[in-house]
């Protein structure tokens, strides 16, 4: 019965989508099909084509690999239902069925059987999940990856894992891969894991800046009017959305104690990990490329910018408008509760944010993080951790199949699994009235203004420090009472043990492709 529900469900997905199915041109396979419409790059021959809704289409055509299976060992804590699912797990859940059809759609223009291991992986499981590897690349019974972000460098370190440039078939250039990932995650111009529409994780792990609409009718009519905006998705439009504008229309919410509760009243709250969306959306990275390829601290990261942001944000959590990760003060309860203006997390929060009440009676505003000033070209949105890296195995005998699906497997999410999470998960579940369609085109913003830092990718392989050398030296100044922050010193100390660890990233890359080549 099973088998028989799979195939009358690739049959149906296939009729609904026939109208956009029309193949394009291609590396190879098939090229007997035309598209309606095309553009050709100005730098290259290429004829870039889309279907009947306006999306990019791949060059990949039809193939036809004997319908091998392709074996994908994956993490089964993602937050969304990204992989395998059976049809009777996800009938109704729109999520779900997009994933589950785009996977039919792949099996069929590729001729192969997708097979998923789903093991534990998550931030908890990291080690299972490497361990999970091991044992598969002794089998010889893997040909991709799909693991947890932070995972993915000892995958690369222990050479498990091949330069995805060299494959034919994947499209780097295409709207279905993140260009961050692309350039951020670049090693003597190498890239072994790839990110975009492929994971739905990507996109709902993105931090942004919610707001409650109905404390902003009350508390911030009087400075909108003074910085000449009727709303807040006028100062984003007008480039104005600064730390320097946020933290003035934060604190004109204040609590009414010295001590910070449950009870009170805030201008803001946030969890530890959202001090790091403070730095990258303020245009700074962590590490970033040297001119022969390799690894290097960026210029940004102990610069005097990223100091003054440091002081300006421990000034502002140290007040009376700010709840922070600390203390008697819940995070999620305070907002939902309508009595926080402003928090900022992930987008995947935002459903049950719409839902619940009070806050859900009068509506959650989504908005970009802030940026450092007006100065700044363009807003930086910034993931966390919770996302899913793709990457093929070195040792697998099936290379140009699996770098075939995984290119289908993206292109297909770009078309059938993205718009689904973005437009029903998301965008559907946002709050009605009059600010919705601004909410909507906020969410666009966001989705364009993905950076992927490098320092937060390779993690694992610089002691912790993507994400705790930021974070942590606001934290330690927060519970110590320092009126000023230590940053720089925090900084000065840390920065030759990230600079020793860079070296062996740098040099163990160099010595597995030699031994490879």
């Amino acid at each position: 019965m099973k088998s028989l529900i799979r195939g009358l469900t690739i049959l149906l997905v296939l009729l609904m989508l026939l109208p956009s199915v029309i193949s394009c041109k291609k590396n190879k396979g098939n090229t007997d099909v035309e598209s309606t419409e095309s553009d050709v790059a100005e730098d290259s021959e290429t004829v870039i084509e889309y279907d009947d809704k306006g999306y990019q289409k791949d060059n990949l055509g039809t193939q036809d690999f004997g319908g091998k299976e392709i074996r994908i060992l994956a993490w089964k804590d993602a937050p969304f239902k990204e992989f395998d699912l059976d049809y009777k797990e996800i009938e109704g859940t729109p999520l779900g069925q997009a994933v589950y059809n785009r996977n039919m759609k792949v099996e069929h223009r590729m001729n192969v059987s997708l097979k998923y291991n789903l093991v534990p992986g998550n931030n908890s499981n990291r080690s299972n999940y490497i361990k999970e590897v091991e044992t598969a690349l002794a089998d010889r019974s893997v040909d991709g990856f799909a693991c947890y972000s932070m995972c993915a460098t000892s995958l690369m370190l222990q050479g498990y894992v091949l330069d995805l440039k060299t494959m034919d078939y994947l499209d780097f250039d295409a709207p279905w891969w993140s260009r961050g990932i692309i350039e951020s995650s670049s090693l003597y111009d190498r890239v072994y894991f790839g990110t975009g529409s492929i994971a739905p994780s990507l996109l709902g792990e993105t931090y942004v800046m919610y707001y409650n609409k109905a404390m902003a009718d009350v508390y911030l009519r009087q400075e909108l009017d003074a910085l000449g905006a009727e709303t807040l998705y006028d100062l984003v439009d007008d480039g104005r959305w600064t730390v320097d504008n946020f933290i003035r229309l934060a604190k004109t919410v204040t609590i009414s104690g010295i001590t910070k509760t449950e009870n009170d009243t805030y201008g803001y709250v946030t969890i530890g990990a959202g001090y790091d969306s403070w730095y990258f959306a303020s245009n700074m990275s962590t590490l970033d490329n040297a001119a022969d390829g390799s690894l290097q601290i960026s210029d940004d990261w102990g610069s005097s910018k990223a100091q003054e942001l440091a002081d300006k944000l421990l000034g502002f959590f140290s007040g009376n408008s700010a709840g922070a990760a600390y203390g008697d003060v819940s995070v999620a309860a305070s907002f939902m509760n309508g009595t926080a203006l402003f928090r900022n997390d992930a987008l995947s929060r935002l459903p049950n944010m719409a839902q619940t009440q009070p806050v859900g009676e009068t509506g959650v505003g989504v908005l970009p993080m802030p940026m450092w000033d007006e100065d700044q070209n363009d807003y930086v949105s910034i993931p966390g951790f919770g996302f899913t890296l793709y990457s093929i195995a070195r040792s697998s005998d099936r290379k140009d199949e699996i770098a075939a699906t995984i290119e289908c497997l993206a292109s297909e999410g770009y078309r059938l699994t993205e718009p689904n999470l973005y437009e029903v998960l998301l965008k559907a579940r946002s709050t009605d009235g009059e600010g919705s369609a601004d909410d909507r085109r906020m969410m666009d913003l966001v989705r364009d203004s993905i950076y992927i830092d490098p320092g937060r990718i390779h993690n694992d392989g610089i002691g912790g420090f993507g994400w705790k050398m930021f974070r942590s030296s606001i934290q330690e100044d927060l519970t110590a009472g320092n009126p000023n922050s230590t940053y720089a010193s925090f900084y000065a100390t840390n920065k030759d043990t990230v600079k020793s660890k860079l070296d062996i990233i740098n040099t163990s890359i160099l010595n597995i492709e030699e031994i490879y080549s």
